[in-house]
């Protein structure tokens, strides 16, 4: 009878492995597509914050240029698009409608930005801003918002390494 119980004790105990190891299978399963979703959620939110940034320096543009035209039209009666300083606010608003509609495109999509498009445009966006700022005239409200920038290109930079991550996994 020893012989018996030592049998039914281990085929109990086998059952118990196997219901315990569906259960470890189905809730790394589900922790993963939970994680990827999470992902997705963070992602998408980085891009709207980004495209709130950017929509605001977009109207602060719009300001510097109707205070230089106000400005202008006070003193000379006239203004012209070839002036140096409308150009460089007319070229950072054109930088900044082209980077908001990069962020409505990738969140239309499955929101996710290829990371050779996402460097590029925050290159450019570096690289075409510091000029217009030398030329604009250097207001506080917009150095507010250049500061604003940087805390959302750190989470996309990081949420882009993620992704980096989790896709070689």
């Amino acid at each position: 009878m020893k012989e018996e119980t030592k049998e039914k004790t281990k085929n109990f105990m086998d059952k118990v492995k196997k219901v315990f190891d569906r259960g470890i299978v189905a809730s790394k399963k589900a922790l993963g597509v939970a994680g990827d979703a999470v992902q997705d959620f963070s992602d998408k939110s980085v891009l709207r914050i980004e495209k709130m940034q950017l929509e605001s320096k977009l109207k602060k543009q719009y300001e510097l240029l109707g205070e230089y035209a106000s400005d202008t039209f006070a003193k000379k009666n006239s203004i012209a698009a070839s002036d140096t300083k409308v150009s460089a606010i007319l070229k950072e608003i054109k930088r900044i409608k082209a980077e908001i509609k990069a962020r409505e495109t990738a969140l239309a999509s499955d929101g996710a930005v290829k990371p050779s498009a996402g460097t590029a445009a925050k290159t450019s966006a570096k690289a075409s801003a510091k000029p217009a700022a030398k030329k604009a005239a250097a207001k506080p409200a917009s150095k507010k918002a250049s500061s604003a920038k940087t805390p959302a290109k750190t989470t996309a930079k990081k949420s882009t390494a993620a992704k980096k991550t989790s896709a070689k996994k």
